[in-house]
């Protein structure tokens, strides 16, 4: 599967789903509308594989240690798998993904939100522990939000991503 048809099913997806509740399939359809793709590759030297089932930490961590790197939040697939998974991994410049997570990650499609690390520090509610999107205890609201005011193809980095100030009482 590429990439391109990763975006598509998040926007299939995340349409059908609407049907259903308005605000069902939301993340799918922000980040298949503000996201872009990420190139996969083998996980190439220096890097090593890190535990499964924690992603996100992962890649904040990979991130911590190289700071070259990119955080990237969305959604990735294995085509033997067939459905797309809310996943992290980082990206070198050339967007080439560095994911430490998933066995033979050069058999999966990429498709997220790459955050730069001052937007990745302002918007993490737990460092290294949770999603951007999904702080453990629901969904980032604001920050979905937020994404799905931007328009498709202005995003490359989320440098001008400000999460909303907190209003005076």
């Amino acid at each position: 599967m590429t990439p391109a048809a990763l975006r598509t099913m998040l926007a299939d997806h995340g349409a059908s789903m609407a049907k259903l509740h308005p605000q069902a399939g939301r993340l799918e359809r922000v980040v298949a509308a503000v996201g872009s793709p990420c190139w996969s590759q083998p996980l190439p030297r220096p890097y090593r594989p890190m535990p499964p089932k924690q992603c996100f930490t992962n890649a904040a961590r990979l991130v911590g240690r190289y700071p070259k790197l990119t955080y990237v939040e969305g959604f990735a697939v294995r085509e033997s798998i067939g459905f797309p998974m809310h996943h992290a991994w980082a990206v070198d410049a050339d967007r080439n993904v560095i994911d430490p997570t998933w066995n033979a990650p050069e058999d999966c499609a990429y498709w997220g939100v790459p955050f730069d690390r001052e937007n990745w520090e302002r918007w993490s509610v737990r460092p290294m522990s949770w999603s951007l999107f999904d702080s453990g205890r629901g969904m980032n609201v604001e920050l979905i939000d937020t994404l799905s005011r931007l328009s498709a193809g202005n995003l490359t980095s989320c440098s001008g991503l400000r999460p909303p100030r907190p209003t005076a009482a």
